[in-house]
């Protein structure tokens, strides 16, 4: 005996019925929120075990995410290039990083795993904001178009970005939604002028460079609205006497205009929510012995270098305006200076597809446009006050902004095909070409940042894994009372000699005893590397906590006399330390050869390899010597020490 039962359209899974479902804006950002999140989840479970160990800037912004929550929460944002270090350190702008990841790096659990799940997290939310802002502006073609450009983003920059909370790496989607918000108020979309105060001040306060190039567009965006909205009121006016003006297409429809009581309630609602954002920087700017604006004005108005100026700056923008690398991937610690013309021509590509959106009258994308092009005079500014090496980290932020006029270029030449009116089979293969490979892209981007992701690793395991066998060793002889002399009063001083990695696993060493309860700090010399209340003079030092790296070290605290080692290890193989001199007495004999001085071998094998002036081949050498490493100890001193 058999039932038949008249099945319903969805339940029968009708063709026309699941076509119009797979066409909504909202599942189609759920398809891209998926394929960001699975990546995302497969980054922090590789990176959950083994127990991750932070580094220098990673470790100082623990600390800093760690103290939002007690009374003496971070002010300003983390130590940069600025000032003279032990003197006048200067700080990036604001604490805004700090206080976001926060709460979630408590709700994962508060241990260094938990400070990149956050980061992970807040970025996702970046991403989510910036597809909703999309679909805001262009409705489904929009989701499809920033989805692209978030999937080519994080592919490009590698999953490294999302998942590490340094602060030239976490202003990078939000920077998406930077553009999106003054594109949304541009657009007479007046309630997001919020969102656009918030992106651009995490922006802003996280990485300096951003500081010229967020501000400038928030007012200048501002600016326009108020003046873009007075002038097409008074030629409304006129129209009613002398018919409608050339321009009418790009004033958009007047009823949808927000009227000037409620544009103003916003500008000024947003002015006072970005005080409220910057109240923090500001109190320390008067509340501190020397503000931190004015160690940035002072670095900016006197750097300890000359800027490169104009020409840099057009080189720089040239060479970031280069479309196919956004897909191969731009991995490199120093950006080459190559022939301009490649970014010029495709400068040029777009001004020419601004022209036709004006011409198609494409009111929406010339308004983006306007957008690219007020980024792009801000950005080169930016570019020419770029002093020293041209470090990559400095200006990411041109790869979004490439990746935005790639994808103005391709609506322009959507709308060409479109209104070329193709009919029969033409029309059948332009759009089914356009489909599949907009869908081969997309699954490739996808495939390869899902591999990237189960891959994923921390910043420099091989120290992680060394300070996964110092610190618990460490923390078990200070709690068992093995710190010779101890005061039981102040901090414990936390010093180290460290020829490899610039004090990495010195700050590392003091953001896990940090965590543990320890009560540690640094000399003054250390003030704003970390806050004031976790410097100790040396005379009030409680004991010394000391990390030595390399055996000459490690051999003068052992002949020190009343010093206790509480831990050593050297994960080295006999291949590695044969390597390591070998690697060494190249490094040497190519300085000298040069006319340097091979003494820099021996000081700072990270800083050194970033040494443009020395010779390539000894800076590849000594990267690969700080990969290998050297032995590390800790020891336990009286506070005589300090």
């Amino acid at each position: 005996m058999s039932t038949t039962t008249e099945a319903s359209p969805e339940m029968a899974g009708d063709p026309a019925r699941r076509s119009a479902a797979w066409r909504r804006p909202g599942a189609v950002i759920g398809v891209f929120l998926a394929a960001v999140a699975i990546p995302f989840v497969i980054t922090a479970l590789r990176l959950r075990h083994p127990k991750p160990y932070v580094v220098l800037d990673l470790a100082q912004t623990e600390l800093r995410v760690r103290a939002v929550f007690s009374t003496h929460p971070p002010l300003i944002g983390l130590p940069g290039r600025l000032g003279v270090f032990g003197v006048h350190t200067g700080s990036h702008p604001g604490p805004i990083s700090f206080w976001v990841l926060a709460p979630f790096y408590k709700l994962f659990g508060s241990t260094s795993w938990a400070l990149f799940a956050a980061a992970l997290t807040v970025n996702f939310i970046w991403i989510a904001l910036a597809l909703w802002l999309a679909w805001r502006r262009g409705g489904l073609g929009g989701v499809v178009a920033v989805g692209t450009i978030v999937l080519v983003l994080v592919h490009n920059f590698g999953i490294i970005v999302v998942e590490q909370p340094w602060n030239p790496y976490l202003p990078l989607m939000a920077w998406t939604v930077v553009l999106l918000a003054a594109w949304s108020v541009l657009d007479d979309d007046i309630v997001i002028m919020p969102v656009l105060v918030v992106a651009a001040t995490w922006c802003m306060q996280t990485h300096i460079p951003y500081l010229g190039l967020g501000g400038g567009l928030v007012a200048t965006t501002v600016i326009l609205t108020v003046l873009w909205r007075r002038y097409r009121a008074s030629v409304d006016r006129r129209a009613e006497s002398k018919g409608p003006s050339r321009l009418a297409w790009l004033f958009g429809d007047p009823t949808e205009r927000p009227a000037a009581k409620r544009m103003w309630a916003w500008i000024g609602g947003s002015f006072v929510l970005g005080l409220v954002l910057w109240a923090p920087p500001i109190f320390d700017q008067f509340h501190s012995d020397e503000g931190n604006f004015t160690l940035i004005w002072d670095d900016m108005a006197h750097p300890p270098q000359a800027a490169g100026g104009i020409v840099q700056g057009f080189h720089l923008l040239f060479a970031h305006l280069a479309p196919w690398q956004l897909l191969t991937g731009h991995r490199i610690e120093f950006v080459v200076l190559n022939s301009n013309w490649p970014g010029a021509i495709f400068l040029a590509v777009w001004v020419l597809t601004f022209v036709v959106a004006w011409r198609f009258r494409m009111r929406k994308l010339v308004l983006a446009n306007i957008v690219v092009t007020i980024s792009l005079v801000f950005g080169l500014f930016a570019l020419s006050k770029i002093y020293g090496d041209l470090y990559w980290y400095l200006m990411m932020w041109m790869w979004t902004i490439c990746a935005v006029m790639c994808a103005g270029i391709v609506v322009v030449a959507v709308e060409a095909v479109r209104r070329a009116e193709l009919t029969g089979p033409a029309a059948r293969v332009v759009r089914a070409g356009a489909s599949g490979l907009l869908t081969i892209v997309l699954v490739v981007l996808f495939a390869s940042t899902t591999h990237q992701a189960s891959r994923a690793q921390i910043p420099d395991r091989n120290l992680s894994d060394q300070m996964a066998v110092l610190v618990p060793k460490t923390v078990a002889a200070i709690n068992a009372g093995k710190v010779p002399g101890d005061t039981g009063k102040g901090l414990y001083l936390v010093t180290w000699f460290d020829p490899v990695k610039i004090g990495s696993g010195g700050y590392t060493l003091l953001d896990e005893l940090d965590a543990h309860g320890i009560p540690v700090g640094l000399t003054p010399a250390f003030l704003g590397i970390v806050p004031g209340r976790q410097t100790v003079p040396r005379d009030a030092a409680r004991g010394v906590i000391h990390l030595s790296v390399g055996d000459a070290d490690i051999e003068a605290w052992r002949a020190i006399p009343h010093v206790v080692e509480v831990a050593y290890y050297d994960g080295r193989t006999p291949e590695q330390k044969a390597e390591f001199a070998r690697l060494r007495a190249d490094a040497r004999r190519r300085i000298a050869a040069a006319g340097g001085n091979p003494d820099v071998v021996d000081k700072s094998l990270t800083g050194a390899s970033l040494n443009t002036s020395l010779p390539l081949a000894a800076t590849q050498d000594m990267s690969k010597m700080a990969e290998i490493g050297l032995p590390m100890a800790v020891f336990l001193g009286p506070p005589s020490l300090a």
